[in-house]
């Protein structure tokens, strides 16, 4: 099956793969020895998210989140799932992405 990315998603999901590299990245090497991730963290990547302008693609802007459609946000969901924060800091992560629906 072929298919093309929407033009958004795949902006988003370049500025995803990036921040990916840059950030997320990085903090699970440092974080290599083990143990629970700290909401402290959780609540820093969120942050950086939305200075990358990625947090919550999925969700409307009124509420925070960037408007793409499902189909849109597919290769971002792709791209922050190259890592294991990456979904929880993009909040794409389940539950989150479906609850999120709900409270929308």
């Amino acid at each position: 099956m072929e298919y093309e990315d929407p033009e958004p998603g795949r902006t988003v999901a370049e500025k995803t793969r990036e921040f990916i590299d840059e950030v997320v990245v990085p903090k699970e090497q440092s974080m290599a020895s083990g143990g629970a991730v700290s909401a402290g963290t959780v609540r820093e990547l969120r942050n950086e998210a939305r200075e990358y302008g990625i947090y919550a693609p999925q969700i409307s802007e009124e509420y925070g989140g960037l408007g793409l459609s499902f189909r849109e946000a597919l290769p971002v969901f792709e791209a922050a799932g190259r890592s294991l924060l990456g979904p929880i800091a993009l909040r794409v992560d389940a539950p989150d992405e479906g609850n999120m629906h709900l409270l929308e």
